[in-house]
């Protein structure tokens, strides 16, 4: 049961997998090596599911063969023992009837046996999913940010041996807006996900107001609201999409759409707000699609928005219009990670952090880096080129 739980599982993903990335596979012609791969998975998953399916017959068949056998055996030494007169045909029939109620335990018992053993592991599993949850059940709770969210000689590595984040410390300040920079793969985005918890097993300290990270439970989470670079859309309409099952009043909704850049799109469409939306956005652009995200992080309000590479799927004007508004929202912790090094928008962060190898190499207000001429200036002078 547990490997045809494990096939099972990766016939799943490979399915997924499969339609996910449909346009790469008739992009680059591998149709043959992809279905190849598929015929093999299924291959897997079917025998798994067969062997799985034998063994339960094979333990019914157990169980149906001795329940029968114990049935028999039972009347065959009560027929005897009518025959040599040692027992009555009366007591014989009693011995039949009790019979019939033996059998029916015994075939039950042997059959589920067989189940519980098979369900071992998918229990076992369960039982650490409960225990996670009786974990947090310890943890403490959050009812806001107000004044730094700080991390403190922090490293990370996905494989244990490679340091993504090396030794990284910083203090983010409420109000403050922050840019972070740097040439890919220097550990921006998993710096992103450290801040929003997404790992627990680094080494140092994240706080948020004096507070450990991992000692706070799931209220953390409702602290921050992520603009994606990948956006994901429910099935749903653009308002369940930005509202995600919260209410909010229509002037909230509207304010939204207006600092978003949607109140145009939104207006011309048919069923306005009430629009439904494709299988993750298929039916959207990828601007209209960042806008719906944008749009969602300003109406939950949440006290730190960070933006990870939030607006590279729109035009360069609709962008610096929508981070600039964003970057004039009083009160909130902004952060953002970023490519496009517009001096424009840049001027107008607080400050500007260099990532490099996982942590800061340079930091500072854009004229002191471009002063500086180091890191900074020879990655704002390739974006210029």
């Amino acid at each position: 049961m547990k490997e045809f739980s494990d096939d099972s599982m990766v016939f799943t993903n490979n399915i997924k997998q499969n339609f996910d990335g449909y346009e790469v596979i008739k992009s680059y012609n591998i149709e043959q090596p992809i279905t190849e791969e598929f015929s093999d998975v299924n291959g897997k998953f079917e025998n798994s599911r067969f062997r799985s399916s034998h063994i339960k017959a094979i333990a019914q068949a157990v169980s149906i063969i001795t329940g029968s056998g114990s049935q028999i055996a039972g009347i065959s030494m009560a027929a005897f023992l009518v025959l040599i007169g040692s027992l009555s045909p009366g007591q014989l029939l009693a011995v039949v009837q009790l019979s019939n109620g033996i059998q029916g335990p015994v075939m039950w018992i042997i059959e589920k046996i067989s189940l519980i053993r098979g369900t071992k592991s998918v229990n076992e599993a369960l039982l650490d999913l409960t225990n996670e949850r009786t974990k947090s059940t310890d943890k403490i709770a959050v009812d806001g940010f107000y004044d730094t969210l700080r991390m403190r000689n922090v490293s990370f590595s996905y494989d244990h041996k490679i340091n993504i984040i090396n030794e990284f410390s910083y203090d983010f300040k409420k109000g403050k807006k922050y840019a972070i920079v740097g040439e890919s793969g220097s550990g921006k985005s998993t710096l992103i996900k450290l801040l929003l918890g997404y790992y627990e097993d680094y080494k140092g300290v994240i706080e948020i107001d004096n507070k450990d990270q991992k000692k706070i439970d799931r209220s953390y989470n409702q602290l921050f609201s992520v603009i994606h670079q990948d956006i994901f859309l429910f099935n749903k309409t653009i308002k369940e999409n930005i509202t995600l099952y919260k209410e909010f009043s229509d002037d909230k909704l509207m304010d939204a759409l207006e600092k978003s850049g949607l109140k145009k799109f939104i207006s011309s469409l048919p069923n306005g707000v009430d629009t439904l939306v494709a299988e993750n956005g298929k039916n959207l652009s990828g601007g209209q699609k960042q806008r719906i995200a944008i749009a969602r992080a300003l109406i939950h309000e949440s006290p730190i928005i960070i933006l990870d590479e939030a607006t590279s799927s729109l035009d360069m004007e609709t962008a610096h219009d929508i981070e600039n508004k964003l970057l004039h929202t009083e009160n909130k912790l902004i952060i953002t990670i970023t490519h496009k090094l517009s001096e424009n928008i840049l001027c107008q962060y607080d400050e500007i952090l260099v990532v490099n190898r996982g942590c800061v190499s340079e930091r500072g207000k854009f004229e002191q880096l471009i002063q500086a001429d180091g890191e900074f200036k020879r990655l704002f002078q390739i974006g210029k080129e």
